[in-house]
């Protein structure tokens, strides 16, 4: 007698997006691994999630899905795109289906800044999209995931519950952050400088980073080297203008191979980043792997993944933020002392632990089942 497989359905379409696309690199083929009797169907860019390698897994299959996220198309798409044969149903962000029905619902919440500070996220029928969304992931699902206890605090608070029943499953870093500065022993520029990484939305703040800069750049010697997704600039319109300002100064890189983020954030004298609000931080953590003191903001979740490796600053004050850069530049021994610390924090995150609670909520979610 044949037994059905359990089928897994992961919405994959952000798999090369950011911080949600590392989780999804990293933990979908790990909850493959570790559940060879399960089968699973990855939905995005087939050829994207074919060059991640996804399809030479044995149980682990690749399904086209052409909708944009938070589009109405998603909507229609999704469903059409799960088929029958549907156990569980993985969201990694809580744009869930809502027309798929009857069927376990897992959804990985990573970042809620879209429903926390609504007045950086566009018009009223976006935020009350984001906010209807929100609410009802958490109201459907079987399993529900988080990237930090901060973030399901702030679900709860958001979402006016008292608590949220869920799992916080840290994200982590590759062995080759720890590796950085080995893998690449060039420093990519020269001279000193200090290094943002990450995109360019408003929440993240970089404008006033970026003033926070110019107001001691005479007292320091370093430059500003900015990472991230060049379309940004046009999300936060303050920040082409202040590059321009900078001049040599400053130096927007755009985006790049990850490779060479590694090369850039294991030279510089600190990492540094303002934002406003954050889910987890990968990028910080990343740093502290390969050895570079960070400079983070005291909002969201950074406190709770940096700990004591990391030199704290109010993203609100700009007179914080600048005395905190001057601090790391102009202090080698702070810097070495924040590097031992941070290579220490770093390595007690785990993406083996991340796939283990990851896959044990999964499993919870298959055992709700109905009876085929």
């Amino acid at each position: 007698m044949n037994v059905r497989r359990p089928h897994v359905v992961v919405d994959a379409r952000m798999a090369t997006d950011g911080g949600i696309g590392t989780y999804l690199q990293n933990v979908v083929p790990g909850v493959a691994r570790c559940r060879p009797q399960w089968e699973l169907t990855a939905l995005g860019d087939v050829d994207e999630l074919t060059t991640l390698g996804w399809g030479v897994l044995p149980n682990v299959r690749v399904a086209r899905c052409d909708a944009r996220i938070f589009s109405a198309r998603e909507q229609i798409e999704l469903p059409l795109r799960v088929g029958r044969r549907l156990d569980v149903y993985w969201a990694p962000h809580y744009n869930i289906p809502v027309f798929l029905h009857r069927r376990p619902l897992v959804v990985t919440v990573h970042d809620v800044n879209h429903v926390a500070l609504p007045e950086l996220l566009g018009g009223p029928v976006r935020r009350m999209y984001a906010r209807g969304m929100l609410g009802l992931a958490v109201h459907r699902a079987t399993g529900l995931l988080f990237d930090s206890n901060f973030t399901r605090t702030e679900t709860a608070r958001l979402l006016h519950r008292e608590a949220i029943d869920g799992t916080v499953a840290h994200l982590a870093v590759d062995d080759d952050w720890f590796r950085a500065r080995e893998l690449a022993p060039e420093r990519p520029i020269a001279g000193p400088y200090v290094v943002y990484v990450g995109n360019i939305k408003r929440h993240k703040n970089v404008p006033l980073l970026l003033r926070a800069f110019d107001s001691i750049k005479d007292r320091i010697p370093h430059r500003m080297v900015l990472i991230g997704r060049s379309e940004g600039l046009r999300a936060d319109p303050a920040v082409a203008p202040q590059l321009a300002a900078l001049g040599g100064r400053a130096l927007f890189l755009g985006e790049t191979t990850k490779e060479r983020v590694r090369q850039y954030v294991a030279h510089a004298d600190a990492l540094v980043t303002a934002s406003l609000y954050e889910g987890f931080g990968l990028p910080p953590l990343e740093a502290m792997a390969a050895g570079c003191p960070c400079v983070v903001s005291q909002s969201g979740s950074l406190p709770e993944v940096c700990g004591d490796a990391a030199l704290f600053c109010d993203p609100r004050d700009i007179h914080s933020v600048a005395s905190r850069l001057v601090e790391v530049a102009t202090n080698p021994q702070l810097r070495a002392e924040l590097v031992d610390r941070g290579r220490a924090r770093a390595s007690s995150f785990s993406w083996a632990r991340c796939v283990s609670l990851t896959t044990n909520t999964l499993e919870r979610a298959l055992d709700t089942r109905p009876p085929h």
